[in-house]
């Protein structure tokens, strides 16, 4: 009897064993699928962000060249001040 008892016990510590193991695989994948839906739910907002820098960068660089040809147009003024002042005088 007492050898059909520890096999008993035994298989009853395998059983739990298992079950704790097999539940422990559904809690991980339970989490996987988690931070998958939560990655496609972020996508969109993810979209909308990579949409706004790339305006902001676009804009950025509109102000750049327009800085840019202030600068040309504040030089060539200034050219033109200099022959109008060597021609009138």
């Amino acid at each position: 009897m007492g050898h059909r008892r520890r096999d008993a016990r035994l298989r009853l510590g395998i059983g739990a064993q298992l079950q704790h193991q097999i539940g422990a695989q559904f809690f991980l994948r339970g989490r996987v699928l988690q931070l998958i839906a939560g990655a496609i739910d972020q996508k969109p907002d993810l979209v909308v962000a990579l949409q706004q820098q790339r305006a902001e960068l676009g804009r950025q660089c509109q102000l750049a060249v327009a800085a840019l040809v202030e600068q040309g147009l504040d030089v060539v003024r200034e050219l033109n001040d200099l022959v109008q002042a060597k021609y009138a005088g």
